[in-house]
């Protein structure tokens, strides 16, 4: 925080879009910026396979609200969204390809991009990256898979509170 490069939020940024083959990502706070939220969508329809594991229950339902707010536009664009069906997921990952990870503190949303001081280890050794995506598959085996059709389906009272707290995105 307090300098002009955002390193982590242009690392990912740059893997992301510079994926060839796939994208895993773990984050129990998704609430991106425009840019990040771009690139996976983007990623998703140049063919990239992209998959997020996000909580089913998170601990902060205005997170969760504007979370679920950017998850349209994902599924519309092909990504594949899993839900934790136990627990709240903590972890923070983000892999690219087999060849590229990052592990860490950092959550893909915008208080770990500019403003909370985080660490995260960027991986380029095929030994941890392996683990790292076989955990991810392991953690996928037992989520279940949210699709655009029954995302589509929720409440409209929901929906009009996931947007609401879209509008709190900055400040989440």
């Amino acid at each position: 925080p307090g300098q002009y490069w955002r390193a982590f939020h242009e690392t990912v940024f740059n893997a992301v879009t510079g994926a060839r083959d796939w994208v895993q990502v773990v984050t129990p706070y998704y609430v991106p910026d425009q840019a990040m939220q771009m690139a996976l969508a983007s990623a998703a329809r140049r063919g990239v396979r992209v998959r997020m594991l996000a909580p089913r229950h998170n601990n902060h339902p205005l997170v969760a609200a504007a979370s679920n707010s950017f998850f349209h536009e994902l599924l519309a664009a092909g990504v594949e969204i899993y839900r934790s069906r136990e627990g709240m997921i903590h972890g923070k990952q983000v892999t690219v390809d087999g060849n590229w990870a990052t592990v860490g503190s950092a959550n893909l949303d915008s208080r770990s991009f500019y403003l909370n001081y985080e660490l995260n280890l960027i991986l380029q050794d095929q030994g941890p990256i392996n683990t790292l995506s076989r955990l991810f598959e392991d953690e996928l085996s037992t989520a279940e898979r949210v699709t655009l059709e029954e995302f589509q389906q929720r409440p409209a009272w929901k929906h009009g509170f996931e947007g609401l707290a879209r509008t709190l995105a900055p400040m989440l």
